[in-house]
């Protein structure tokens, strides 16, 4: 029998037996959830692995950034927050501004930094693959290099801006049927808003972002609409 308790080591599987015959074996996955307190030894070796991946690097690890399928480089949302600025207020205002924070600072599991964990990473800054852990081009590196790619920012779910940014500021030439493209290619219709949010927010993540009305909920909570 072959059982398969979710991945990340956020679940345990429990199988009870039972002097039944219809039903001798039943199981339970039980998510390792704060209703258990952290093994001390549980922790020393979370804080150990980080250590290493520190040492190692992301060269170590054999991580090399690649260009980004559209072909266009990051920016930083302070950059698109220049025009969109009270989409940007309301970023801000969201965890999802000090996602990189929360690593480099954190305020629990015994206050283990996890920003040199790719896992970690890939959700927590910008510019970087949510699903197989590689930075692109332009992406997050590290916490001095990366300044204005702290943070889950604007362009992990729109897209990097550069050509957009580059349009609008002059840089490169652009008719206004450029223009026009380029900003509709940099807007995410709701319909494809959960499709992005459940790269981060996956069932071992946020088991209850796919609860019944959750989205909804949670997209309340960073709404923001065109340009303002």
């Amino acid at each position: 029998m072959f059982v398969q308790s979710g991945f990340k080591g956020m679940f345990a599987g429990v199988i009870g037996v039972f002097d039944e015959e219809e039903t001798p074996l039943r199981y339970q996955r039980v998510p390792l959830d704060d209703t258990f307190k952290d093994s001390p030894e549980m922790l020393k070796l979370l804080k150990s692995y980080q250590n290493q991946l520190e040492t190692v690097g992301l060269s170590g690890l054999g991580l090399r950034p690649v260009p980004h399928p559209s072909g266009n480089k990051f920016r930083g949302s302070e950059k698109c927050g220049e025009c969109h600025t009270e989409a940007f207020v309301v970023w801000e205002q969201t965890p999802h501004a000090s996602a990189t924070d929360s690593l480099a600072n954190p305020v629990e599991r015994a206050e283990i930094q996890r920003h040199f964990d790719p896992e970690c990473l890939s959700c927590h800054v910008t510019g970087w693959n949510p699903k197989r852990f590689f930075p692109y081009t332009s992406g997050y590196m590290d916490l001095e290099r990366s300044i204005e790619l702290h943070g889950n920012g604007c362009e992990n779910c729109h897209g990097p801006g550069s050509a957009h940014v580059d349009a609008e500021e002059g840089t490169t030439a652009a008719d206004e049927s450029t223009l026009e493209g380029l900003r509709e290619s940099m807007r995410l219709p709701i319909a494809a808003a959960e499709k992005k949010c459940v790269q981060c927010h996956d069932i071992d993540n946020s088991p209850d972002f796919f609860e019944k009305g959750a989205f909804e909920q949670y997209w309340k909570d960073i709404e923001h609409k065109g340009l303002d």
